[in-house]
């Protein structure tokens, strides 16, 4: 089963409890996954001399997070990223925020995201400047999760920390 099956047969149930809640980007990353290599989006006919038949290929929705474009371009971060690696030790470092407040960063995503990164950001810094810990200044990368392998709202910040 594929994420756009998904939100074929549960998104309009979705968008009646939540539809006046959900960012118009979701919206948008959402239509994009159900039309992606649809009709919807368009396509090419080819023929085939070798079985004398017309085949169809249709367009994909280029966005980032639809799971059939953009695990390619993914991994071909991934592997530039790899390129820019120190040869040193790197760590990982969770931020998550208590569950009694996630409905409310859910509802003030843009606001809250912002102030998770800075105060993790912060606390990192004085962490990693104190001598008990690092004792120095450590440069740092931070990727937003907002979902557990469970798809349960759960944003959080991973931390990269070169050793």
């Amino acid at each position: 089963m594929e994420i756009a099956d998904i939100f074929y047969r549960y998104f309009d149930k979705y968008l009646i409890k939540y539809g006046d809640k959900i960012p118009k980007n979701h919206l948008k990353t959402a239509n994009d996954i159900m039309t992606c290599r649809t009709w919807v989006k368009g396509g090419e006919a080819y023929y085939c001399e070798n079985c004398k038949s017309f085949h169809y290929a249709y367009h994909s929705c280029k966005n980032r997070h639809c799971p059939k474009c953009g695990s390619n371009d993914s991994e071909k971060w991934v592997e530039k990223q790899k390129e820019k690696l120190l040869p040193v030790n790197y760590y990982m470092v969770t931020f998550t925020v208590r569950e009694e407040l996630r409905f409310l960063i859910r509802s003030n995503q843009k606001l809250f995201y912002s102030i998770l990164f800075q105060a993790a950001s912060e606390s990192l810094k004085e962490l990693l400047s104190d001598s008990k810990y690092a004792g120095g200044k450590s440069g740092f990368t931070a990727i937003l999760h907002t979902w557990t392998r469970k798809l349960i709202y759960h944003p959080h910040l991973h931390f990269i920390v070169p050793g």
